[in-house]
């Protein structure tokens, strides 16, 4: 369905893990401290208007205890000025200030905002290229306002084993415990990259004047069948999709109560075409009615079938923006866990680096790759949780070396 990918090896794997992943996990811990600081200055913001707001009035109290009754002629008077100047003041201070503690505020916000857009980023990149490959893909087209939204939906499932040692009193044993790590993820494709979903598809264009038999009665005075036939040149796309090495296809009528769903499994030594049409009230399926499977033209359609497989695979290849990230029902856009998320990827990194090297033989030490300077490097950004990761790999890629 997409481009023939570069063969993956252990070393590259590792190595792609630990780019953008990590630079996703260090771009959200610095937005979490920025998102912490941001919150402080509002807070101190907050505090610190309340003291100057309090100062008149604070100011008149003070006053007006320095001033003992029948001492100062008009002294209520005076005090009032005084505080509505000290009012006046203040109100120039607090814009002065205030615009200042703002503009601090929303500076740290834009900061960590674009921190957790790198993060983002960051994940967009590394899904973008990854060299696993996937159990699953789908490419799914639909109609909506004129135009067609498309996506790229991928997932991969890998076991991940890790050693356990038990000692007991006189031996040891060692036990595998297993755990199921599950990838889903989505892109949205930029369908007007493909030429024929520029505009909105009628089925004219892809075979003009085709005429599809939707219903078949006998004639009671020749006892033959009568066929109804649909022109379906005003039907146009609606949706698609391609999933595995089935294709489905619904063209709907221009007045939208009409409706033709084409599928095509494409199999080598037996392709099956299928045929539906429903026109509101009743659904029929062509092809298992030999009144009207006899006279369609299957060539055609399975031509066409033919001709969109291609172009739904030529439509995966333009990616342009993660839309949803599942990893073991982690919701990674929405729950911003690019930690959790490196977890359980570096559990399916090593699941799939045992995989490749259990199938090509391969039994050298896997230590030059562990110990590089390029690995040390960017664990070494992660904190605390680098010992996490370094110890699932090792631990989790097993070498006879």
């Amino acid at each position: 369905m997409e481009q023939t990918a570069i063969k993956p090896n252990p070393s590259d794997i590792i190595k792609n893990l630990l780019a953008n992943p990590v630079q996703a996990v260090v771009s959200i811990m610095s937005n979490k401290n920025l998102v912490a600081r941001a919150e402080s200055s509002k807070t101190e913001v907050k505090s610190k208007m309340s003291v100057i707001e309090s100062l008149p009035g604070e100011l008149g109290k003070f006053l007006r205890g320095l001033i003992q009754p029948g001492t100062i002629p008009l002294a209520d008077e005076m005090v009032d000025k005084i505080t509505k100047f000290a009012e006046a003041a203040v109100s120039q201070y607090k814009a002065s200030i205030g615009d200042s503690l703002t503009k601090e505020v929303s500076q740290i916000e834009s900061s960590y905002a674009q921190e957790r857009d790198k993060a983002v980023g960051a994940i967009d990149s590394y899904l973008q290229g990854i060299t696993i490959p996937p159990d699953s893909r789908k490419v799914s087209l639909k109609l909506v306002s004129g135009a067609y939204d498309a996506r790229g939906t991928y997932r991969i499932t890998r076991k991940f084993e890790k050693p356990i040692v038990r000692r007991g009193f006189m031996s040891k044993t060692t036990d595998l415990v297993s755990e199921n790590v599950d990838l889903s993820y989505e892109f949205s494709l930029r369908a007007g990259d493909v030429d024929i979903f520029k505009g909105v598809v009628y089925f004219s264009s892809i075979a003009k004047g085709f005429k599809l038999p939707v219903r078949s009665a006998t004639s009671w005075v020749s006892k033959e069948a009568v066929i109804d036939y649909e022109k379906l040149d005003k039907y146009l796309l609606t949706e698609g999709e391609l999933s595995g090495n089935t294709l489905l296809l619904t063209f709907t009528s221009d007045q939208g109560d009409h409706v033709v769903k084409l599928s095509y499994s494409f199999y080598e030594d037996n392709p099956i075409l299928g045929v539906q049409y429903a026109d509101g009230t009743v659904t029929s399926d062509i092809m298992t009615q030999p009144a009207l499977a006899n006279v369609t033209d299957t060539a055609v359609l399975s031509q066409i079938m033919s001709t969109f497989y291609g172009t739904f695979s030529e439509l995966g290849n333009h990616r342009q923006k993660l839309t949803k990230l599942l990893i073991n029902d982690l919701d990674v856009l929405s729950t911003l866990d690019f930690q959790g998320f490196l977890v359980h990827m570096a559990k399916l990194v090593a699941a799939e680096v045992n995989r490749l090297r259990q199938a090509n033989n391969d039994t050298s030490p896997m230590a030059p790759i562990l110990d590089s300077d390029f690995v040390k490097e960017r664990l070494g950004l992660l904190g605390p949780l680098s010992v996490e990761i370094a110890e699932i790999l090792s631990v989790g890629i097993k070498s006879s070396g």
